[in-house]
């Protein structure tokens, strides 16, 4: 079901961020700009403005991260954190390297940011023990292995985490590049896991070049099953679908949910795409697209 179609007229028409409330509230961030929209309503509501911002997370139970981006200005990107649905803000908290903040998930004892460039080749992982108060560096992890412990790849490795559970597994993606410059050659992507909080890196599944169907982690539900977008082109390669599968981790079994839809047909996305994505408390999955925001109309099962 289509919660919130995408208005022309939102500000500056932005790449818009958006995370479902426990109150029922959408928060959402478009170009510096903090809107919501409440039970009820069928428009979005403007609060605030924000200078530099740039993305939306949830941090835990009830707790959302805002991050500014500092591509081109030589300052480090900051992170803010609200405990009460966005109506009020800590002291944004500057981070150690100056590349904009792609992913932040939330582990039981820490926090972890993804932070790639995006005028630069390479990626940087931090990591937080104090609720985001401080942060420092992870080194480096230039080996992927299987689950036997044997080596899948080696060398110039992109690590993103995507998506956690309860009891501290990180789900993303690993991929192989090659820098040329200050541009990134990647070759092939895999679905990887982490339970070192970012240490080490297990492929769970095949790895895909661009453009060729790939499987990779999108989000955890409140069981802690693992929610995998499948992607996949019909036609031209810019016009990439998304299916849903389900791993239920209780069963040890793979479910197909099937292709999101609007009424005019699939979800398309741009290009190989980073999936927005969130799963509510009763375990339905919430996309946000530059179509608008669609949810599931029924739970993950």
């Amino acid at each position: 079901e289509m919660l919130v179609a995408r208005a022309p007229d939102e500000p500056s028409g932005g790449r818009l961020d958006a995370v479902s409330l426990a109150s029922g509230d959408i928060l959402g961030l478009v170009s510096g700009q903090q809107i919501r929209i409440r039970p009820g309503q069928h428009a979005w509501t403007w609060e605030r403005e924000w200078v530099g911002a740039d993305r939306l997370f949830v941090v835990g139970e009830g707790r959302l991260a805002l991050t500014t981006a500092p591509e081109g200005s030589g300052r480090p990107p900051t992170i803010a954190f609200s405990e009460d649905g966005g109506v009020s803000w800590s002291e944004p908290v500057a981070l150690p390297v100056a590349v904009p903040v792609e992913r932040l998930v939330a582990l039981p004892d820490r926090l972890l940011a993804y932070l790639a460039g995006r005028d630069v080749c390479g990626s940087t992982l931090l990591e937080s023990l104090d609720r985001g108060t401080s942060w420092s560096p992870l080194p480096p992890v230039a080996t992927l292995i299987d689950s036997d412990g044997v080596s899948v790849a080696e060398g110039f490795l992109d690590h993103a985490p995507i998506a956690t559970t309860s009891d501290g597994v990180v789900f993303g993606s690993s991929a192989e590049y090659f820098p040329v410059g200050s541009e990134c050659n990647y070759f092939v992507t895999y679905p990887s896991r982490s339970d070192d909080a970012g240490r080490t890196w297990v492929a769970i599944g095949a790895g895909v070049r661009d453009g060729a169907r790939g499987y990779l982690p999108i989000a955890t539900t409140a069981r802690d099953d693992l929610v995998v977008g499948a992607f996949f082109t019909d036609g031209p390669v810019t016009d990439v679908f998304l299916e849903v599968w389900l791993f239920r981790r209780d069963a040890e079994r793979w479910v197909e949910i099937g292709v999101p839809r609007l009424p005019s047909g699939p979800l398309l996305y741009s290009g190989f795409p980073t999936v927005a994505a969130q799963v509510s408390a009763d375990d339905r999955l919430q996309l946000t697209t530059s179509w608008g925001i669609v949810r599931s109309v029924a739970p993950l099962r």
